[in-house]
């Protein structure tokens, strides 16, 4: 089974995702009514952002289609889930044609609500950290992961 995800964040720079999930994914414009994209800061991590709940505001982004299981819990772990960075919930979805529907969305975490600031620029973001994303950061967590999968 598949699932529909938007995306808002480094995840909607389809290099970065093919990089993570190994896989390119059909993808259109969208927009996720009644949420703000802030900016994390967070001391060890480069400027990332987060939805949060914002009734009237909305958050433009990709909506990805056909999302295998295995891919959306690579990108579980990547979100960091487990430790409440980011949850995954559903939300309703305004698709570049103008049609409402439903997709999962990764979603502000209590354990870095208390770090959210301004809005997140996705162009400084690419400016400044997305080489070393693609290059390093990527890299190394699909490698952590999978090395995971060994042991198991």
């Amino acid at each position: 089974m598949t699932r529909e995800l938007f995306v808002y964040g480094l995840l909607m720079f389809p290099e970065l995702l093919e990089a993570l999930t190994g896989r390119r994914f059909a993808a259109q414009r969208a927009v996720l009514p009644d949420h703000a994209r802030l900016t994390v800061r967070h001391p060890r991590w480069p400027p990332i952002g987060a939805a949060v709940d914002a009734l009237g505001d909305q958050v433009d982004g990709v909506l990805l289609s056909g999302v295998d299981g295995a891919s959306l819990a690579l990108l579980d772990s990547f979100e960091g889930l487990p430790e409440a960075l980011y949850v995954r919930g559903e939300r309703t979805v305004i698709d570049s044609l103008g049609d409402c529907g439903k997709a999962d969305v990764y979603l502000c975490g209590s354990r870095v609500r208390s770090c959210l600031a301004g809005p997140w620029d996705a162009q400084a973001f690419r400016s400044a950290y997305y080489a070393h994303y693609r290059d390093v950061v990527i890299p190394a967590f699909v490698r952590e992961y999978h090395d995971g999968d060994e042991q198991a």
